[in-house]
């Protein structure tokens, strides 16, 4: 029958009455491996990992010492009371705790203070302690198996102001053994929620910025499967998902585990790609198809396509990935889910491509586009010339895969409008006659190139002509006197509108 302690006993920590053993800090280095009485007490899930506190390992110097009590550290640690078990037994009455470095002496100290303060709210120890040392407070207390010292540091993270980026890595990379734990589920709903607000709850925004693309890519595995599965992240497609895991693997291929590659094909919603993408960017990527077969890929595809009441029986008989059943991700905010490719042009760099000279400026934004789970890029050319009018202007829109992927397909409509980025200029009277032949009034964005591709790995550039000044599907272009570009009628000449944008927007067909 094991002996309970109740009642006080903070008065003892320290103290050398009655003291039997004496805990020795001392820092790990080369010895024996763990025995089995000092493992004895663990608690961790079949094929997860958890480090564990060894017996003294010969020769490591000792950091501080403690005189301390046999019943108070059995009491307070599954680990404590294996280790001073029968067959304990040392010349000097020592038990080491090991220690990584130096700097987790301090965090040792109060693990050990905390389980003599356990009748008295040992969390109170813990004020003004910095995040980085409860971080270390809970890890070696879960290698002590001392659930005291652990609940409260755990207890005293959560109620904190706000979670320190590095407290909220450190707490995404613990093992989900201990993440499961009910006793850390307030702090890890916190950094969940912290995750989440780092990319503005959106997996769109975070290709859209290269701060949070190089944050994404630098996340621990765990944080990033917080952020898949947390039913609040929002996706303007599951392609981005797709995206999302395909390029973190791409960054993190060196220390990424199969056990992480399965983890993150039942992160996604398979049923939710599109078929095109779902047969080759899919199937074409290793991490997904060293884990899901190529039937599957089909049966998610085919239940995808199903209608809803029949999609459950079809996963469930086909055994597809449980992120098959998760329901889809909410919709990307209005703009953040935008396809879009957009260029802006002074008065002057239009009056030059007119003439077909200069350079055609790059498009705007940080980086390239990511949308629909692949990358695009675009650029501006000269277009063939017609007639005594200004040379033509097509926009040239690629696509490659996601990282990893061996091949893509994707059907898609390109749609271009121009629109000016200023107010409408004065007008000479001898203008105001030719402007009121055409009925111009105030110029309002307009179409003027629309067109559907269909682009693949080998063929993954589309040219959408005349994108600058020419109306889709109209059989003459109006010009000025003299090839100056009107744009349309309703328009007036872009030599004296200034500033044009160009916008060309991507629509993916089923």
């Amino acid at each position: 029958m094991a002996v309970v302690v109740a009642g006080d006993l903070s008065r003892w920590f320290g103290s050398t009455e009655f003291a039997d053993v004496t805990v020795r800090f001392v820092l790990e280095g080369t010895g024996a491996p763990p025995t089995a009485d000092a493992d004895a007490g663990s608690e961790q899930g079949p094929g997860e990992e958890r480090p564990l506190q060894r017996r003294r390992l010969c020769g490591s110097p000792a950091l501080r010492e403690l005189p301390a009590h046999r019943i108070v550290l059995a009491q307070g640690s599954t680990w404590a009371r294996a280790a001073l078990g029968k067959a304990w037994k040392t010349k000097d009455g020592a038990l080491d705790i090991l220690l990584g470095s130096e700097g987790e002496l301090e965090a040792a100290e109060l693990v050990l203070r905390m389980i003599y303060h356990a009748a008295r709210e040992p969390g109170k120890l813990l004020s003004g302690v910095a995040q980085a040392t409860m971080l270390q407070v809970m890890a070696l207390a879960d290698q002590l198996g001392a659930t005291g010292p652990e609940a409260a540091a755990a207890a005293a993270l959560a109620a904190a102001p706000a979670l320190e980026w590095q407290s909220i890595l450190a707490l995404a990379s613990l093992p989900p053994v201990r993440t499961r734990s009910p006793t850390l589920a307030p702090l890890m709903a916190r950094v969940a929620d912290a995750v989440l607000a780092r990319f503005d709850s959106c997996l769109d925004s975070i290709w859209r910025n290269k701060d949070r693309a190089a944050t994404l890519r630098a996340l621990p595995f765990g944080a990033l499967r917080a952020l898949l599965t947390d039913p609040r992240t929002a996706a303007s497609s599951e392609e981005m998902a797709f995206y999302t895991a395909a390029a973190w693997l791409s960054a993190n291929g060196a220390r990424a585990s199969e056990r992480d590659e399965a983890a993150l094909v039942e992160c996604i919603r398979l049923p939710g790609l599109h078929s095109l993408y779902s047969a080759t960017a899919a199937q074409s990527s290793e991490w997904v198809t060293r884990h899901v077969t190529a039937a599957k890929l089909h049966a998610t595809a085919a239940a995808g396509a199903a209608p809803r009441e029949l999609r459950a029986g079809l996963l469930a008989a086909a055994r597809c990935p449980r992120g098959c059943q998760l329901l889809a991700r909410p919709p990307a905010p209005a703009g953040e889910g935008a396809a879009e490719i957009v260029w802006e042009l002074t008065g002057e760099q239009v009056a030059a491509m007119g003439e077909g000279r200069g350079v055609p400026p790059p498009p705007l934004g940080q980086m390239p586009l990511v949308s629909g789970g692949l990358v695009w890029r675009g650029h501006l050319r000269f277009g063939a010339k017609s007639g005594f009018g200004p040379s033509a202007v097509d926009a040239v829109i690629s696509a490659r895969g996601p990282p990893g992927a061996a091949s893509f397909a994707a059907c898609v409509k390109l749609t271009a409008e121009c629109s000016p980025l200023s107010a409408r200029p004065p007008v000479t009277s001898a203008y105001s006659a030719y402007v009121s032949s055409f009925g111009m009034g105030p110029q309002q964005p307009y179409e003027t190139a629309a067109q559907s591709f269909g682009l693949t790995s080998s063929k993954p550039e589309a040219v959408l002509c005349s994108v600058l000044g020419r109306v889709a599907g109209a059989t003459e272009t109006p010009y000025m006197p003299g090839g100056q570009l009107v744009g349309r009628p309703g328009g007036y000449p872009t030599s004296a509108t200034g500033p044009v944008r160009i916008t060309v927007r991507i629509q993916f067909l089923a």
